[in-house]
């Protein structure tokens, strides 16, 4: 090595790292991205399968006479799963690569997800989709912390930070 190269950074104590040297919590978040969208799937399957029963629980504060529409949600969800789960995907190889932005896009869409989950919470949905979003709710805090986490921070900085698109 001449005296012009710098050595590669010595991994911080306790820190697991992948063997192409990216923190285990990148790849960590990675397959946790995966997973919710999979996840995404199966909760879209699920309001095809109980469309009635998601219209008869937000009928059920809403006179019969009212000026209100039922909504219509199969159209809705199916495109939202779609958006959310492409831009979801495609930010996974932006996060690889060490662009920091990808990790504070992912924390926003993430926060998005949990914010219409509560949403979707509140209007009393049949028990599957308050298992669901209970579960989301805790796999997504799961996600938050490894995007957060102290070393994803430093290897985000360290790379992402002098690397353009």
């Amino acid at each position: 090595m001449s005296s012009s190269e710098a050595a590669p950074a010595a991994p911080a104590p306790g820190v697991d790292r992948a063997p192409d040297g990216r923190p285990a919590s990148i790849g960590r978040v990675i397959w946790l991205v995966r997973g919710l969208v999979a996840a995404g799937a199966v909760v879209t399957v699920l309001v095809v399968v109980f469309w009635d029963q998601l219209v008869a629980a937000w009928s059920a504060g809403h006179p019969p006479g009212s000026a209100i529409q039922q909504p219509v949600f199969v159209p809705v969800v199916i495109v939202s799963y779609l958006t959310i789960g492409g831009l979801l995907l495609t930010l996974l190889p932006f996060l690889r690569g060490g662009h920091d932005w990808a990790r504070w896009s992912l924390v926003a869409t993430i926060g998005l997800i949990v914010l219409a989950t509560v949403g979707g919470l509140r209007t009393s949905p049949p028990t599957v989709f308050v298992l669901c979003g209970a579960v989301s709710l805790v796999y997504n805090a799961v996600i938050l912390f490894s995007l957060l986490r102290p070393d994803t921070h430093r290897f985000l900085r360290g790379t992402g930070s002098s690397t353009a698109v």
